[in-house]
């Protein structure tokens, strides 16, 4: 195992490989790291493989395991792959085979956060751009509504100037109307023309 971990650092520089001698040593260091893959061999000291397969997807669900044993029964191999095993390793183990797949998982796993990363970063900028359109909409709205009241009101007074000049058409007597510069504005029909 040692001689294993020693290739993986040398051929793989900027993975950082850590190893236990047994299933309760190797959750200790689960917990307190987070790994792109675990090895695992199917006869650990302190439980069986299986049980090492179970309870490290119950922690780290997310994790690829790697089993390597001797002797891959049909047994072994059913409730592995069932268990998401990633990779069964027959040992003896060829240090090319192992660089290679935990290269492959290693690449996987920084492009699955790369995605995940540009996701959220997505995700984010979509809730910012809806909060956006939403608030250009209130916008539009408060201002449809102000244009609405304003055509309204003009409507009014156009009606209510109407009134006025059949009001004041009626009038037997001259009257005219001046705005705030004197220019004349409006003279009823009695007003002699010029």
């Amino acid at each position: 195992l040692i001689a294993l971990a020693d290739t993986v650092r040398r051929r793989l520089p900027g993975v950082e490989v850590n190893t236990a001698s047994s299933l309760h040593a190797g959750l200790k260091k689960v917990v307190h790291t987070h790994y792109d893959a675990i090895v695992s061999d199917a006869r650990l000291p302190d439980a069986p493989g299986v049980a090492a397969i179970s309870i490290l997807r119950q922690r780290h669900p997310d994790i690829p395991i790697m089993l390597m044993s001797a002797e891959l029964g049909q047994d072994l191999m059913a409730y592995a792959t069932l268990s998401g095993v990633y990779l069964f390793l027959h040992k003896p183990i060829e240090p090319n085979v192992l660089v290679t797949m935990l290269n492959r998982v290693v690449e996987q796993r920084r492009f699955g956060w790369q995605i995940h990363q540009l996701t959220q970063k997505a995700n984010r900028h979509t809730k910012r751009a809806r909060k956006a359109i939403a608030y250009a909409r209130l916008l539009l709205e408060a201002k449809e509504r102000a244009l609405s009241r304003r055509q309204e009101a003009l409507a009014n007074s156009e009606h209510i100037r109407d009134q006025l000049a059949k009001t004041l058409d009626r009038i037997q007597h001259g009257i005219l109307v001046v705005d705030q510069s004197w220019r004349m504005v409006w003279v009823n029909g009695s007003v002699p023309q010029i």
